[in-house]
């Protein structure tokens, strides 16, 4: 059986939960998914996930005091970090997501199919379309889907004056899909190989996640590609969700956050940063060449520099 691992990383998000079950009920063979959760919540309640529609085996529940978050990135490492070749499929989502019925057969039919393009080994990742969440009071009592399914679109990079971001664009390829550079970190399905080549830097907070997991990729030939379909719903309304971020909490997340943008100066000057850095600095060349990029700009990376 071709095992699918699911990483999922929440910070105080009440949804959490209601997302592990949509992908577990929607999946056509619930059996072979196993679930790595890290979810830090709030010491004073109990909020406990109760996982007990499925069994034990079937997932890692690890619940941390949201005072010890350190960032998305490190959530996301701890949560893949059970990963390894055991498994034939990688999966990663938001906390706060909701899959189509049938979402397991439909990516692996695809993903199968556009081997034929885009090699044995690579990742279908992009932004999702929207929904939201229906409450009557406190209870969550439905979704409402906002986006058209029928909508398929990509990421391109956009270096700005201190950080890469992420923009959107149509797909171009409707059959195979789009090379993609940019790593969409809420939205991922495809070869647990692949995702093993690139593993999550926890020094990283926020910024700069999704632009260097891209060029990472890039360097140590993993294709990343905008999928030809759809299979997710996320919820980017935070004041919808009601949900809480790290920087709501911690009044001293700016110096996390400063060492990340340093860090990442460091990645695009091409530093040794080990297996989170640029292990091939010709292909970082060949990236920035073919594609008329500067991440190696001196006076944009020195712009993103923090003291």
């Amino acid at each position: 059986m071709e095992k699918i691992y699911i990483g999922l990383a929440s910070y105080r998000d009440h949804d959490l939960i209601n997302t592990i079950k949509s992908f577990y009920n929607n999946s056509v063979c619930p059996s072979r998914l196993f679930f790595s959760i890290v979810s830090y919540e709030d010491e004073t309640q109990d909020t406990s996930l109760d996982l007990s529609f499925m069994p034990e085996d079937q997932y890692s529940y690890q619940r941390v005091d949201h005072r010890l978050a350190l960032g998305a990135c490190k959530s996301r490492h701890l949560a893949n970090s059970l990963l390894t070749e055991e498994y034939t499929y990688f999966v990663q989502a938001d906390a706060h997501s909701r899959l189509f019925k049938g979402w397991d057969e439909i990516a692996i039919w695809h993903y199968k199919r556009c081997k034929e393009k885009w090699g044995q080994e690579y990742l279908f990742t992009k932004y999702p379309p929207a929904y939201e969440v229906i409450w009557d009071g406190d209870v969550n009592v439905g979704d409402n889907y906002l986006s058209p399914v029928e909508y398929l679109g990509k990421v391109v990079p956009d270096w700005q004056t201190d950080l890469w971001l992420l923009n959107h664009a149509n797909l171009e390829d409707h059959t195979y899909g789009d090379l993609s550079i940019g790593f969409s970190a809420n939205c991922v399905f495809g070869s647990a190989k692949a995702m093993l080549k690139i593993p999550y830097d926890p020094f990283l907070y926020f910024s700069g996640e999704e632009p260097t997991l891209g060029v990472r990729a890039y360097v140590n030939g993993v294709n990343l590609v905008a999928p030809p379909f759809n299979f997710m719903w996320t919820n980017y309304n935070r004041e919808n969700g009601r949900r809480k971020q790290q920087w709501d909490d911690d009044a001293d997340w700016w110096i996390l956050d400063a060492y990340s943008r340093n860090r990442q100066a460091d990645f695009y000057s091409g530093k040794n940063l080990g297996i989170y850095g640029i292990t091939d600095l010709d292909k970082y060349q060949e990236l920035q060449d073919t594609h008329g990029y500067k991440f190696g700009d001196p006076e944009l990376i020195a712009k993103m520099r923090r003291p």
